[in-house]
């Protein structure tokens, strides 16, 4: 089969747990033999990705990547049997007119559209192959309803209605679409921890206490108290997209926080962590 991915976020790094979960499902597809596609952006303005597109042609270097530089701000490589195109148009109808015009060359027998924070790829999907559209939903205030929506949607409510099907990744998501918008869903668990076997790093007798991407919506100021609680305990963050300046000031502002680089490999945070 065919598959698109439709991602208005980078692909590499992938950071985030989302972005993560979604390179992971379209490398298990390729390696099982699918043809796999992503559109992505090449750039982000958070912490987790490439700024510039210096900065994006440094990190693909760093990976071993070979880009290639298409017109129209297209850059594509290919990355564990995934063809990637990521996008750097200057507007979003400069973006959709890429992504239609991929739907139709690459003729998908599935295309699945991740959060859609933008509101512009479900649509573009819908006007071009309604019948193999899947939102795959992670991000539940990216969804158009309900109360922990933070951008309602009528209209994007009724693309996901007539959608060929919902991916949802837990079963409280499940049911808050159940309840705010009578459709039905499935829960797919995404393969985000990779094959085994895996290494054992787990002991309370050392390491940080750490918490990854710090800020308000993961929790911050929990994690600031139990830090100026708790002096005599080494603390450790890890800042992705959700930390900006001013959340850097209050995490270095205490003696007993140390800040970590994010890793693409998990596992070299978890090395230095004894309670997560």
């Amino acid at each position: 089969m065919r598959i698109l991915l439709l991602q208005d976020e980078i692909y590499l790094p992938s950071l985030g747990g989302g972005i993560k979960a979604n390179r992971l499902l379209l490398e298990g597809l390729a390696n099982s033999g699918h043809e796999c596609l992503a559109l992505s952006r090449a750039l982000t303005r958070s912490r987790d990705g490439p700024n510039n597109r210096q900065q994006f042609m440094e990190c693909m270097s760093a990976r071993g990547l070979n880009v290639v530089s298409g017109p129209h701000d297209v850059f594509t490589y290919e990355h564990m049997g995934v063809r990637v195109h990521a996008l750097d148009h200057p507007t979003i109808a400069d973006r959709l007119r890429h992504v239609m015009s991929q739907m139709q060359t690459f003729d998908p027998d599935w295309i699945l559209v991740a959060d859609d924070k933008r509101r512009f790829m479900l649509e573009a999907a819908m006007r071009t192959t309604p019948d193999r559209v899947v939102p795959l939903v992670q991000t539940i205030i990216q969804l158009p309803f309900g109360p922990l929506s933070v951008d309602r949607s009528r209209q994007q409510l009724e693309y996901m209605r007539q959608s060929r099907a919902i991916i949802v990744i837990s079963d409280f998501l499940k049911r808050y679409i159940e309840v705010h918008s009578g459709l039905e869903s499935r829960v797919l668990h995404l393969p985000v921890y990779g094959s085994a076997p895996f290494a054992d790093l787990g002991r309370f007798d050392s390491g940080f206490v750490t918490m990854v991407n710090p800020c308000e919506l993961k929790g911050l100021r929990i994690f600031l108290t139990l830090a100026r609680e708790h002096a005599e305990v080494e603390f450790a963050a890890v800042p992705t997209w959700g930390a900006d300046q001013r959340v850097l000031q209050e995490l270095e502002a205490l003696a007993n926080v140390t800040l970590l680089e994010p890793a693409d490999d998990i596992e070299e945070i978890l090395a230095q962590t004894r309670v997560l």
